[in-house]
């Protein structure tokens, strides 16, 4: 039995968002709309707010600032007129940014309609109101910013700055460059495959809102450089070569979406299927596992690893297959590269890894068929593997690797998956194959 949970219900939220009636934008096309540093310290400033022609995501006007302390901030005033910004009713921040700066904070500040300064809940003066962001970055990303939960958050704001904080200084030439700011009464409803939340990397989440992650001496960024489909991708990258292996997470299991009801029995068949593309020219191995919970109880599966196919920096498609040992009713997937330590495929300094289009099934929508048979990019060229051997036609058989990296010979093999290496002249190509 398959029980399937929010597929219908994301087009009606996008499209929900798409009429907020109440939002207020502010684009930055060809001026900056009567936003400017908000504050000095010391009668100094605290950097340069000016307007960018053509900084903007699309080429088009942007908001710039440059960072003079740890402090530097813009901000909107319209006191003259009284129309300030809806907070009672737009209880949610859109920004479309590239914060190219050594900042890992933005700070939300001001007054409310009250005039009492904007903060976290506590009472407390230094409660104040702070979202990550990603360091150091050459794109524009679209975050949303919930400031439903914070009770300063009311009335007709006509002092509001945001802050970009921390790390400073900057190197030359850096900068934090806000392309567009909207305030809005609501938000796309999270988009989930099964139990993994926004699956395409599009709904505007940050890394800190979808994942906590075991992720030695790499960056993390969710990227509009490339994508599978759709605007984004997750991004892996390594300026020095790693020394474990690096997993990513989905959301805890508690804020991920509605229990599954009925339970499933332990022995249910998942699967996660994912699209993964790097900049090597040699392959790479993806783990993948899944926790499952029930009533506080928890387990893993077992990893699956599969070693990537392609040499030509595109995009595949991996699957992984699983079994759960519990029954459980929450589940949420844990993907991210191995260490093998085969020289082959070990990642090294300057690799990238994406991710994208991540889809989860449950039960009978589990397809759990691989061809023991493989055609080629190679013309003329097939791998069949059968009673135990592999073979090769039109082409030179080079090297059998299991899914985990070792290197085996092509008879007496068990049943499972293995990578073939095969070659014309000086063509070569992996594939994978099935036992």
């Amino acid at each position: 039995m398959l029980k399937k949970i929010l597929r219908q219900a994301i087009a009606l939220s996008v499209l929900s968002f798409g009429l907020n009636a109440n939002a207020q934008l502010f684009d930055f096309g060809s001026d900056l709309q009567g936003w400017a540093e908000d504050f000095q310290s010391g009668g100094m400033p605290n950097g340069t707010v000016s307007h960018s022609p053509t900084g903007g995501a699309s080429g088009d006007g942007a908001l710039m600032l440059v960072r003079a302390t740890n402090n530097a901030n813009f901000g909107f005033r319209n006191v003259a007129t009284g129309t300030g910004i809806d907070a009672t009713t737009n209880k949610f921040i859109r920004i479309v940014y590239r914060n190219n700066t050594t900042a890992t904070e933005i700070r939300v500040d001001g007054l409310n309609g009250n005039g009492d300064a904007i903060l976290g809940n506590s009472g407390a003066a230094d409660d104040f109101i702070n979202f990550p962001i990603v360091a150091n970055s050459t794109e524009f990303v679209t975050t949303f910013l919930d400031m439903s939960a914070f009770t300063s958050w009311e009335g007709n704001l006509q002092n509001f700055l945001m802050l970009v904080r921390r790390n400073f200084p900057d190197a030359a030439g850096q900068s934090f460059l806000l392309d567009e700011i909207e305030f809005i009464d609501s938000i796309p409803t999270g988009e989930f495959s099964e139990f993994i939340k926004n699956p395409n990397f599009e709904d505007g989440s940050t890394i800190a809102d979808m994942y906590t992650n075991f992720f030695p001496n790499g960056e993390r960024s969710i990227t509009n450089a490339d994508a599978q489909d759709g605007n984004q991708s997750l991004r892996l990258f390594f300026p020095t070569a790693p020394v474990a292996a690096a997993w990513n997470f989905t959301s805890p299991m508690n804020t991920n979406k509605t229990a599954y009801s009925p339970t499933f029995a332990s022995g249910t068949n998942l699967q996660v299927r994912m699209w993964v593309r790097t900049n090597r020219t040699s392959p790479v191995v993806i783990n993948g596992r899944i926790e499952l919970s029930l009533g506080g109880s928890t387990a893993t599966t077992p990893i699956v690893a599969i070693t990537t196919t392609r040499t030509d920096q595109d995009w595949e498609e991996l699957t992984f297959d699983f079994v759960s040992t519990i029954e459980f009713d929450q589940a949420r997937f844990w993907f991210g590269t191995a260490h093998p330590g085969n020289a082959t495929l070990q990642l090294q300094a300057g690799d990238e890894v994406f991710f994208d289009n991540l889809n989860a099934f449950v039960d009978d929508d589990v397809v759990l068929s691989i061809a023991s048979i493989s055609n080629t990019k190679l013309e003329g060229a097939s791998v069949n593997a059968s009673n135990g051997t592999i073979t090769v036609s039109g082409a030179n058989l080079d090297a059998v690797y299991t899914i985990t990296g070792q290197e085996v010979e092509a008879t007496g093999l068990s049943s499972g998956l293995y990578i073939v290496k095969i070659s014309q002249g000086d063509k070569e190509e992996v594939v994978k194959v099935a036992m």
